[in-house]
């Protein structure tokens, strides 16, 4: 009997190939996210450091100008941090849309897994049947010789 062959093979290896691909996109978007939120924390201390520089004790007198010139920097700061939180709500949006087709890619992949299997297990019964059949026809023909 021939050897088992899955008919659905190239199917099989796209499937596999696709869900690698989508991998490296969730991975290329965690990475993005994880970015952004590095930026964030940098953007935050700088916050925190222009506060205690515009609020904080002075042994000298504060001029207007130093403290126009502070609050200018904090609220340029401040906007650059919004603009840093919508980025990271698009690219948590983005990174859950690449895990949903990740995780659909990874559903049809198991599919057509356990369709070659089921196909391979229907193939080995056969061969047993196959094998079986033609041992009781040679054992019936041995008989048949000896009587």
């Amino acid at each position: 009997m021939k050897k088992f062959q899955f008919n659905l093979q190239r199917v099989l290896e796209f499937r596999e190939a696709k869900v690698k691909q989508a991998q490296l996109e969730v991975a290329k978007a965690l990475q993005a996210v994880e970015a952004i939120k590095e930026q964030q924390r940098y953007l935050e201390e700088k916050i925190v450091g222009a506060s205690g520089n515009a609020f904080g004790d002075y042994e000298r007198p504060i001029f207007s100008f130093n403290l126009q010139d502070q609050l200018g920097y904090l609220e340029a700061l401040q906007g650059q941090l919004a603009s840093l939180q919508e980025e990271q709500m698009r690219l948590q949006n983005e990174l859950y849309a690449k895990r949903q087709a990740l995780q659909k890619a990874l559903k049809e992949k198991e599919g057509m897994e356990n369709l070659k299997e089921k196909r391979l297990a229907e193939h080995k019964a056969l061969v047993e049947k196959k094998e079986t059949e033609f041992l009781d026809e040679m054992a019936t023909l041995r008989h048949e010789a000896s009587s």
